[in-house]
């Protein structure tokens, strides 16, 4: 029993390290985890624009090209005010937009560099 166990285990250890000697030959490190860093970026992008409130937001930010209070993007887009911080939040955690304080307002502007980095031409499309 125990030598079938050891049997096996070299087995998954011969896999493992076939495995990881495909891996490098076919990227190398450096490359993988930038690649993998970009993608993990792109991915959450594609995630918070899976929402069609949340491309309303953009539309609305990017065609009016200038900056708007939180209260602004509520009422022009007839949205509840959890609803649209709930939006607003997503948006900003993958920098889609940029969100300064001004008082006891909130300033919302676009982010253009991450649109034009991971989706060129999406912002003159809407």
């Amino acid at each position: 029993m125990f030598s079938l166990q050891l049997f096996f285990l070299g087995i998954v250890y011969q896999i493992s390290i076939t495995v990881d000697k495909i891996i490098s030959q076919k990227y190398n490190s450096s490359m993988t985890i930038e690649l993998l860093q970009k993608d993990q970026e792109r991915a959450k992008i594609f995630k918070a624009l899976s929402e069609v409130k949340r491309i309303e937001i953009i539309r609305y930010l990017y065609q009016s090209k200038s900056v708007h209070s939180c209260g602004d993007i509520e009422t022009s887009l007839n949205m509840s005010k959890s609803n649209r911080s709930y939006h607003l939040k997503i948006l900003q955690e993958v920098n889609l937009i940029n969100v300064e304080r001004q008082g006891q307002f909130k300033i919302i502007s676009i982010n253009e560099q991450p649109f034009h980095e991971f989706l060129p031409g999406f912002l003159e499309s809407l």
